[in-house]
């Protein structure tokens, strides 16, 4: 998956459209989950995302 798309979900992670990706993209759920509950910066969930 490429860097852009990353991107792009970590936005709509943001955004709290987490519940789109649990539906398509069940490994970004977690990801996701992290960022809405702790409101951390999007540093650290990219490099949650990169591990995967």
């Amino acid at each position: 998956m490429s860097i852009v798309w990353q991107i792009l979900i970590l936005k709509k992670c943001q955004f709290g459209l987490h519940s789109y990706y649990m539906k398509y993209l069940h490994s970004y759920v977690i990801p996701c989950v992290f960022l809405n509950i702790t409101n951390k910066s999007m540093t650290k969930t990219f490099l949650l995302i990169q591990s995967k």
